[in-house]
């Protein structure tokens, strides 16, 4: 938990401007980055294989 939080405020820190001001801007920042990849990672493996069900089982973590 040390270790995450210290990552929090070095970032909070190098990135203060008006958009973030405060930590929970920041996390909120960091779940959409997230999501972002994510979304996109699942969505260009879908492209690639032409096929949906693998790539939900994949990045949903379901049982095959």
């Amino acid at each position: 938990m040390h270790l995450a939080w210290a990552y929090v405020e070095r970032r909070a820190t190098e990135e203060r401007s008006a958009q973030l001001r405060c930590y929970s801007d920041l996390l909120r920042r960091h779940r959409e980055e997230y999501a972002e990849a994510w979304l996109t990672a699942a969505l260009q493996e879908a492209m690639t294989t032409g096929e949906i069900e693998p790539v939900l089982r994949r990045f949903l973590r379901q049982p095959a």
